[in-house]
């Protein structure tokens, strides 16, 4: 489900409430069991308290933004019409462009994500850079290892079996490469280990109980208890 809200509104605070979004999903995946169980725990305080969950959201959001996202936000129009033209000059066609701001997992409600815009048939997620080397890497290698876990929820989440990544250094010293578009291809064995992970966790949540490590396995999660 689609929700044409704006980023980091009220509105869109209050949608994340109980909800694994992209950042979370790093920690539902790959997270140690001491991670896991301080989000199940942050998870279900959000739910019992709300309104102060939104504010203190809110709140924090003002000093805690590095610089490459408020530099992201300020350049996210131009960034997305710059996007729009490069690919309708690639494809030959029209590029019809949607901003939900938020989506929600049609059949988990639990989980949701927070794509830049998207296409008929792919997710978008740009990154504007202040560092050069992830745009380098960006350029040679494709999508950064950080950002696989973001691109993915996206993916899931919408339904799509493509994501555009998108990489912008407004100062890189190549005019020409300044904007590199990665096409991803959702690679099922990684989606599917995903989902395993995400549904192990969300019965816990639904339940109100936590993983154990069994004997033997100290600081091992073992979510099939």
């Amino acid at each position: 489900m689609r929700h044409y809200v704006e980023q980091r509104s009220r509105e869109w605070f209050e949608l994340r409430i109980g909800r694994v979004t992209s950042t979370r999903l790093k920690t539902v995946a790959h997270g140690t069991l001491a991670a896991q169980t301080k989000l199940l725990d942050e998870m279900q305080w959000e739910v019992d308290h709300r309104e102060e969950a939104i504010d203190k959201s809110m709140e924090g959001f003002g000093y805690k933004t590095p610089a490459s996202i408020k530099l992201g936000k300020e350049r996210e129009d131009w960034l997305i019409a710059r996007y729009q033209i490069i690919r309708q000059k690639q494809w030959g066609k029209p590029v019809k462009i949607d901003q939900p701001g938020f989506v929600v997992h049609p059949t988990i409600p639990e989980f949701a994500s927070t794509p830049d815009w998207l296409l008929p048939d792919r997710s978008c997620e740009g990154k504007t850079r202040v560092d050069h080397t992830k745009h380098e890497f960006a350029i040679k290698r494709g999508l950064l290892p950080e950002d696989k876990d973001q691109v993915y929820c996206q993916m899931m989440t919408g339904g799509f079996a493509l994501a555009d990544y998108v990489s912008y250094c407004p100062d890189y010293p190549d005019l020409c490469a300044r904007i590199v578009i990665v096409e991803v291809e959702l690679d099922l064995i990684y989606s599917n280990f995903l989902y395993a992970e995400l549904n192990r966790f969300l019965k816990h949540f639904r339940a109100g109980t936590r993983p154990t490590v069994p004997q033997g396995h100290s600081g091992v999660p073992n979510f099939f208890d």
